[in-house]
């Protein structure tokens, strides 16, 4: 998939498109889920829930990989808002400048609809992953403000996000709100449970006990204070997933890579002259899923990681096209 959505980006318009055709289809999404929140009973798609009552999941059974998969939408979202989405033109004096799309205004109010829902969610660090990647994206716009975009300003952009999230927890961010003053006792269960799953490593540090195996092997190692009522199939951190499955060698390699994709995307961004969204878009996604995968389990669902990976496809394919345009230019 990854190698073939690069391929399908290898032209700057349509990996735009395509971006934008996710973008939406995660807005869709995000209006089906506050329909099935609000007006269809509290539903998954008209099935009855049998938990998370009261958060808005969409077509997912779990509230906080259905934050991740909006916060990405809202990584496109806000860098498609940001300079650098369209190509560049020459103005009369000779400076590069942004041709700003007329669709910007459709753009801002499903990133409101995206921001909304993700509140709804309930989901703390879905939230703070969200706010992460796109306060990552912002920033790398607004250290690149003198080289890009005539007049670009980064306050408004600041502004309106802040005001976003204001409105989101306003209107639905009640039970999030009160999920906040429990992130202390929250995050001390997490903490045990993370102490044991510390020990399995321990006990095998280098062959880990096989993919997918935590819920059959767990068992063995769980035991109070972590809840003996509930059944943990998961780890609720992709980190110690790896290294329990694959072991700390073969378990770190897919982060090295990532941290490798990461880098490369940055070094090309600092390169480039001016500004460019489908660069920042693949740098806030590993933002985002380094930062909820911390105490969660996204990047283990399907339907996230195929939109993670298609971000990273784009992005990968923009920096393989300005790296050769680079080294075009410095062999002149």
């Amino acid at each position: 998939m990854f190698f073939l959505v690069m391929q399908l980006s290898a032209n700057q318009q349509r990996a735009q498109l395509f971006l934008k055709i996710v973008f939406w289809s995660i807005v869709l999404h995000a209006i089906l889920a506050l329909l099935f929140l609000l007006q269809f009973g509290d539903t998954i798609l008209g099935i009855p829930k049998w938990k998370y009552f009261g958060d808005a999941l969409g077509g997912f059974i779990n509230r906080n990989s259905f934050a991740t998969f909006l916060a990405l939408g809202s990584l496109i979202g806000i860098n498609m808002l940001l300079p650098g989405t369209m190509a560049s033109s020459k103005s009369k004096a000779g400076k590069a400048r942004d041709r700003v799309g007329q669709d910007t205004i459709l753009i801002a109010v499903g990133l409101l609809i995206l921001l909304v829902t993700l509140i709804a969610t309930n989901s703390r660090m879905g939230v703070f992953a969200a706010l992460c990647g796109m306060a990552f994206s912002l920033g790398l716009a607004f250290f690149k403000r003198i080289e890009g975009v005539q007049g670009f300003r980064f306050w408004p952009f600041l502004v309106l996000l802040l005001a976003a999230v204001v409105f989101g927890v306003v209107t639905y961010g009640a039970t999030f709100t009160e999920r906040l003053g429990r992130a202390g006792d929250d995050a001390a269960i997490r903490q045990q449970l993370y102490a044991q799953v510390l020990e399995m490593i321990r006990l095998r540090p280098l062959t880990g006990y096989g993919g997918e195996s935590f819920e059959r092997v767990f068992p063995l190692f769980h035991r109070p204070p972590v809840s003996v009522d509930l059944i943990w199939s998961k780890t609720h951190s992709t980190y110690l997933a790896l290294w329990s499955d694959y072991g700390l060698i073969f378990g770190t390699l897919p982060m090295l890579l990532v941290a490798f994709v990461f880098f490369q995307l940055l070094s090309i961004h600092r390169r480039i002259a001016g500004q460019d969204a489908l660069l920042r878009c693949g740098i806030g996604a590993i933002v985002v899923g380094a930062v909820h995968s911390l105490v969660d389990f996204s990047l283990e669902i399907e339907a996230v990681t195929f939109v993670f990976v298609s971000i990273l496809a784009v992005a990968c394919a923009r920096q393989y096209e300005l790296r050769n345009m680079i080294e075009r230019e410095e062999a002149l």
